[in-house]
């Protein structure tokens, strides 16, 4: 695990080719060193108010809470705080449900398991929309508007659809580690997609990846949680993560920004640059 911390060379370091870049690497910290040694810390972790097999989360667009829903005991979905406090009076039914993500007109996208679909509905539980996706879809994401599915079919792929059902295309993650290829969980931070893929032998741990819009795997860490639901919090820059029908967790990971990597990758590439010249 690498730790942030400030650089203790902190005076700045006129290179020959006119720019300041030495103080820019330095001052994103050393985690970036790495790209793949990324910090995957969980912050903090508290029980679903749903109890027994919660599977999808989505964060809300207010930025300060969650939606959450479960599956087979009940087939709930509501609202909470991100400290997992329940908001009362959101509760409501869904279908067997697993994933949630929210648009953002303020509908939620779900997977109905039962039918293989992929169900747009508003907060209070109307259907809006439906279409039939991909078999055991276990969570889905929106990009730019477009709705992206994982699911338990052992070929490690993203599916693609538009809101009407239209297919988009099929990705296939390339990179994934050792035994961990059961995709399970996915979400999209704006500029890459976070995929969550299990053991299928293991109920206690997973790998996290995060995964480029075309497939290959930039970063990966592993929790010891089998997660089943994802959702990313812009406003934090963290992953909040469901642990499904074993521990009934949800977790508050911590990640690196995708900005960190960019900068130091740009601010790497100057500094080589300048000493080539000297």
């Amino acid at each position: 695990m690498l730790a942030n911390s400030e650089s203790k060379n902190s005076a700045p370091r006129q290179l020959r080719s006119g720019f300041l870049i030495l103080p820019l690497v330095l001052s994103i910290g050393p985690a970036a060193c790495v790209a793949s040694m990324i910090d995957g810390t969980i912050i903090r972790s508290f029980p679903s108010p749903l109890g027994v097999h919660t599977y999808g989360i989505g964060m809300d667009l207010d930025g300060v809470h969650a939606w959450v829903n479960n599956r087979g005991s009940g087939n709930y979905f509501t609202q909470i705080d991100l400290f997992g406090a329940e908001v009362p009076g959101t509760r409501g039914a869904t279908a067997l449900a697993q994933g949630f993500e929210m648009t953002s007109d303020g509908s939620l996208w779900f997977c109905d398991r039962a039918h293989d679909d992929a169900v747009q509905m508003t907060t209070g539980g109307v259907e809006l929309a439906r279409f039939n996706a991909v078999g055991n879809a276990d969570d889905l994401t929106l990009r730019d508007g477009s709705i992206w599915m994982v699911n338990k079919d052992g070929t490690s792929d993203m599916h693609g659809f538009e809101p009407d059902g239209t297919v988009l295309g099929v990705v296939q993650i390339d990179g994934l580690v050792g035994s961990f290829t059961d995709t399970e969980a996915i979400t999209y931070d704006g500029t890459n997609f976070w995929v969550a893929a299990a053991d299928p032998a293991s109920t206690t741990e997973c790998m996290i990846y995060e995964v480029t819009q075309v497939g290959t795997v930039m970063n990966s860490f592993r929790i010891g949680s089998r997660v089943h639901g994802l959702t990313y919090d812009p406003a934090s820059g963290h992953l909040l993560a469901t642990s499904g029908p074993w521990e009934e967790m949800i977790y508050v990971i911590a990640v690196p920004e995708p900005s960190t990597l960019i900068f130091f990758g740009g601010g790497l590439a100057a500094l080589g640059w300048t000493r080539r010249r000297r």
